[in-house]
């Protein structure tokens, strides 16, 4: 369908039917931009907003996600990592995570 507009819009480009010709191309091209598939490494950052969870995707597979909060509060107690009980810290996996193993990437 978008080859015939496409087609008929070249083929009229003359005289004053051509700028709603251009205007519909135009709009067709922006539609079929907005239904391209999300790429994976938006959707696996998509996966990464729950504060708390271990991700399991890319680019927080394995990661602690954190929120700004919670990392300024690791530096404030100088602890420098996140460890179940921790009062600024809501993962119970039992592990505990330093700052080369976080995520606060959205």
């Amino acid at each position: 369908m978008m080859l015939t507009v496409l087609g008929s819009a070249v083929r009229v480009f003359d005289g004053q039917r051509s700028r709603g010709y251009l205007a519909t191309v135009i709009a067709l091209i922006l539609l079929g931009l907005c239904s391209l598939p999300i790429s994976a490494s938006a959707q696996g950052a998509a996966g990464c907003t729950t504060i708390g969870d271990v991700g399991t995707v890319a680019p927080c597979n394995g990661l602690l996600i954190v929120s700004e909060s919670s990392l300024r509060s690791a530096v404030q107690d100088s602890s420098y990592d996140f460890k179940p009980g921790d009062s600024y810290s809501s993962h119970t996996n039992g592990s505990t995570y330093t700052f080369s193993q976080i995520y606060t990437g959205n």
